[in-house]
């Protein structure tokens, strides 16, 4: 329960940091979704459909769009990073961000498709998909150091407040 509460913490942190410090060049950096992929990668399902859930609450109360829009794609991240790691060893740095690259532009299409269903304009916005499609990728690059911080960020929190075992974040548990 302890390492839900660090993660929900600095998901917050890390909501209120990419609104307000980190628009680079008209590219927002995903690290909400490189914090849900994360949890979602370890063995308690639950804790990671909760954080996503949360997370997204919180993303939907300062957006734009429809409420319920980024819980659900806060979702569908978890349910994409549970397939990849089946299916991929994601303790390689290639295998990693391809994954999370893949998972980036499945929900950032299905962002734009909801958003465009929303609002028919009946233009397709190439420069929005160019966007998303550099978001991805830019994000995807920073998910091996991400994924590591997180992990030491686990480790030394496990040796002062919770028992690391029993928060399984050992990195053989990614499998």
């Amino acid at each position: 329960m302890a390492r839900l509460i660090l993660h929900l913490s600095l998901g917050v942190t890390l909501f209120f940091l990419q609104i307000l410090l980190l628009p680079l060049h008209q590219t927002r950096l995903e690290l909400l979704n490189l914090l849900v992929f994360y949890e979602a990668i370890h063995p308690f399902l639950f804790s990671a459909v909760f954080l996503a859930v949360l997370l997204g609450l919180v993303v939907d109360c300062y957006a734009n769009g429809p409420l319920g829009l980024y819980t659900g794609l806060y979702l569908l991240v978890v349910i994409l990073a549970r397939v990849f790691k089946r299916h991929l060893n994601l303790q390689a740095i290639i295998p990693q961000i391809l994954a999370v690259a893949l998972t980036l532009v499945i929900q950032g299409g299905l962002e734009l498709g909801i958003l465009s269903l929303l609002e028919p304009s009946g233009v397709f916005h190439f420069q929005a998909v160019r966007l998303n499609l550099e978001k991805a990728g830019v994000t995807a690059l920073l998910a091996p150091p991400s994924f590591l911080l997180l992990y030491w960020l686990d480790k030394t929190a496990g040796r002062y407040f919770f028992d690391p075992h029993s928060a399984s974040t050992e990195l053989d548990d990614l499998d």
